[in-house]
């Protein structure tokens, strides 16, 4: 169990550290939202869809590992759902269990704040799209006239 249990440790290090990266992304993100630069959202656009891909395969790993650290646990066995990390981890004896510990609570603290992220942008997105809405509403008389002239 402790090789296993070894392993989860790693791969929760590089979920935590891909977490990291995806928060600096969506940090990027939310600057280029505020100061209007199309050219660093695309590249954080870019590299969160490359970070959240990065997740889902490290999350499938961390699901096959403990599913299979469970599998050696009475108490975990035979459940319709899988166990989590936090339930595993009061099996897991050592210092590889009080790592464990540490690094899903680190994962959770960074979901949190990338979902904080997530909402501050969404709200700077609707913000945006409003002031858009609202200059064309104004240059148009209320959609009464023509932005372009569609004879050219």
């Amino acid at each position: 169990m402790t090789r296993t249990a070894e392993q989860l440790a790693d791969v929760l290090q590089s979920e935590a550290e891909v977490s990291d990266e995806l928060l600096k992304a969506m940090e990027k993100k939310q600057e280029s939202l505020i100061y209007f630069k199309a050219d660093v959202m695309a590249d954080a656009v870019d590299r969160e869809r490359s970070l959240l891909k990065q997740m889902r395969e490290l999350e499938q790993e961390r699901e096959r590992i403990v599913a299979d650290l469970a599998s050696g646990v009475p108490a975990l066995k035979g459940r319709s759902n899988g166990p989590t990390v936090s339930e595993l981890v009061r099996y897991v004896e050592g210092n590889t269990g009080l790592r464990l510990s540490e690094l899903a609570q680190r994962i959770k603290t960074v979901g949190h704040r990338v979902q904080q992220k997530n909402q501050q942008n969404r709200m700077l997105l609707d913000s945006s799209a409003r002031f858009i809405k609202n200059t064309l509403r104004i240059l148009t008389d209320d959609n009464a006239r023509q932005l372009v002239d569609r004879t050219i």
